[in-house]
């Protein structure tokens, strides 16, 4: 074997070593990307599960609300004395609060 050969050997190996290395760079991007996608997929999924459980959540608690605001009208309705009572002792208590925090 002369130099020549050697050297084209060489060469060979090289460029078959780059092309190697350029082809695993290829297979990593590739396989990046789509972990990308898949972590954006899943995401995007995950986003939607909260939104959806979040407006169920919402509509729970209005019509909970709505029930509240109704028995209390009735309540208040059937026990008109007791609910002005419980009004102006409500309003003492958050007046002494505001007055306290006015102070400091």
């Amino acid at each position: 074997m002369n130099h020549h050969d050697s050297e084209q050997r060489a060469k060979h190996a090289a460029a078959r070593a780059q092309h190697i290395a350029h082809s695993a760079i290829d297979d990593a991007k590739l396989r990046l990307q789509k972990l990308r996608e898949e972590a954006r997929q899943r995401g995007e999924a995950f986003l939607e599960e909260v939104r959806d459980r979040g407006n169920d959540l919402l509509k729970e608690a209005q019509g909970r609300g709505r029930k509240v605001v109704r028995t209390s009208g009735e309540w208040i309705s059937e026990n008109p004395i007791q609910a002005v009572g419980i009004a102006f002792v409500t309003g003492v208590i958050v007046a002494g609060l505001f007055s306290r925090r006015d102070e400091d």
